[in-house]
């Protein structure tokens, strides 16, 4: 039996999973997203990850990023590792490819500021 804390809608339903064979029960969702969001949490959680990579331009020296979807929880600390030795050298914008593939999950990470556009 695992609780945990819906996140799909603002209501925020206390939830229970339980999972007998291959079956998932959930219990005290108040709608039909908080149970597939109990199911896939306990078979497969998946997350955004959102953080910030370094730079080599003085006036944003970090520049924040997301991956593009959902990656498998258990990978956020690889994901991590390998953001970490990123450096970006080119201009980009909002929505701008930084990485492609992150931890080989066939997600790209993408920026999410116009911090480093350069102005027109």
């Amino acid at each position: 039996m695992t609780k945990m804390l819906c996140i799909v809608c603002p209501v925020g339903c206390r939830l229970t999973a339980v999972q007998e064979g291959g079956a998932v029960t959930v219990t005290g969702n108040l709608c039909q997203k908080g149970e597939a969001f109990g199911a896939a949490e306990l078979q497969n959680p998946m997350r955004t990850l959102q953080t910030t990579v370094r730079t080599v331009f003085p006036d944003a020296p970090a520049l924040p990023v997301r991956s593009a979807g959902e990656i498998p929880k258990g990978l956020i600390p690889a994901a991590l590792r390998e953001l970490a030795d990123i450096v970006v050298d080119t201009r980009t914008g909002c929505g701008g490819v930084i990485l492609d593939n992150l931890a080989g999950t066939g997600i790209s990470v993408i920026a999410t500021s116009d911090i480093l556009r350069e102005a027109e």
